[in-house]
């Protein structure tokens, strides 16, 4: 085996592994918003769909963080 040889295997399967992680999260995600934050829309009035929909923009701009980091340390 030639030096460098399985490097360019080692990284596609971080990035494979990275892609699984971030997709099962995505579909964790779906089923937390289906289960908490948008059950029950239709019956809030103005002022908690307000509320709830800051706590949406709270939550994938935490995630989004938190991804950007997550692919920043595959790419490197």
């Amino acid at each position: 085996m030639q030096e460098g040889e399985g490097a360019p295997e080692t990284g596609k399967s971080a990035v494979d592994s990275a892609i699984k992680d971030v997709m099962q999260q995505g579909a964790d995600f779906r089923q937390e918003l289906e289960k908490g934050m948008l059950r029950d829309l239709d019956k809030l009035d103005a002022s908690a769909l307000r509320y709830r929909i800051a706590q949406l923009v709270a939550e994938m701009q935490e995630r989004t963080k938190w991804e950007s980091l997550r692919w920043h340390e595959v790419e490197t």
